[in-house]
């Protein structure tokens, strides 16, 4: 399996073992106070429209967003490659609880954006404030990613019948800093509690994709099996195209049971 590299061998090896590590101190005092100004600047000037939850991918116009995104990775970079290595770094983003219960964040595995037969990737969690119990608290299911959590298409949500409390021998709750670093692998099952705190609780998110990866869009047909799209990265860069994938389908009429000859990207079955 493809994946980013940890310089630290014994790091590397607790994140393929576990799907989560939690770095401390990761970045210094003052660059998380100037990732938490741009977040404050940016919140009051674009409101949220959605319930729960601020985001810059959801929440800015699209030269807000660039912008943003240009910042945010001109301050993570040279960080982050003190730490890995085989590793692309191509988006950044701020999002935030509010306030309230419509703040949980339940149980779940990330969509599947590469072929995961050969490739996983990492998201990377930076807490711009230390987190408590109370304020949004993110939890892992330690060594879930080796389950079988299946693909997660694009507009679909992952599916379980399964409760936390299921999981509970291996339920870990994380308390980071203000400025470490909490990875987990795109297929850990993770979620996050209720911000019931009286303040915003802002979080730096970026993911690590292994080197050169293969990029699917995945949807599921009508025989409830999953086709894959082979797309190249910048389709997932697209905002407005993730924002309707009916217009990606639409543009790219298939057979169900054999590659579309002669355009890209294909489509196949995709064995789960």
């Amino acid at each position: 399996m493809k994946t980013p590299k940890l310089k630290n061998h014994v790091w590397h090896h607790k994140m393929e073992e576990d799907g989560y590590l939690h770095i401390k101190g990761f970045m210094e005092t003052d660059q998380v106070e100037n990732i938490k100004q741009v977040f404050n600047s940016l919140y009051h000037k674009y409101p949220t429209k959605h319930l729960g939850f601020w985001n810059t991918i959801l929440d800015l116009p699209d030269n807000e967003f660039d912008q943003t995104n240009s910042s945010l990775l001109s301050i993570l970079g040279p960080i982050v490659s003190q730490y890995f290595d085989e590793y692309e770094l191509i988006q950044a983003t701020i999002m935030s609880k509010l306030i309230g219960d419509s703040t949980n964040c339940p149980l779940h595995r990330d969509n599947s954006i590469l072929d995961e037969r050969s490739f996983m990737f990492w998201n990377c969690w930076l807490p711009l404030i230390d987190i408590t119990p109370n304020n949004g608290q993110l939890y892992v299911i330690k060594g879930s990613h080796k389950l079988k959590n299946g693909i997660v298409p694009f507009g679909e949500s992952w599916q379980t019948n399964k409760t936390l409390d299921y999981y509970k021998d291996e339920l870990l709750c994380l308390e980071p800093s203000a400025g470490d670093l909490i990875i987990y692998a795109d297929r850990t099952l993770h979620g996050s509690f209720p911000n019931n705190s009286d303040a915003l609780r802002p979080v730096c998110h970026f993911g690590l994709l292994p080197f050169q990866p293969k990029f699917l869009f995945f949807k599921r047909n009508e025989f409830n099996s999953i086709d894959a799209f082979e797309v190249e990265k910048d389709f997932y860069l697209n905002r407005n195209g993730l924002k309707s994938t009916e217009e990606f389908l639409k543009d790219y009429s298939y057979d169900i049971l054999e590659e579309k000859k002669g355009e890209t990207p294909k489509a196949f079955i995709y064995p789960e």
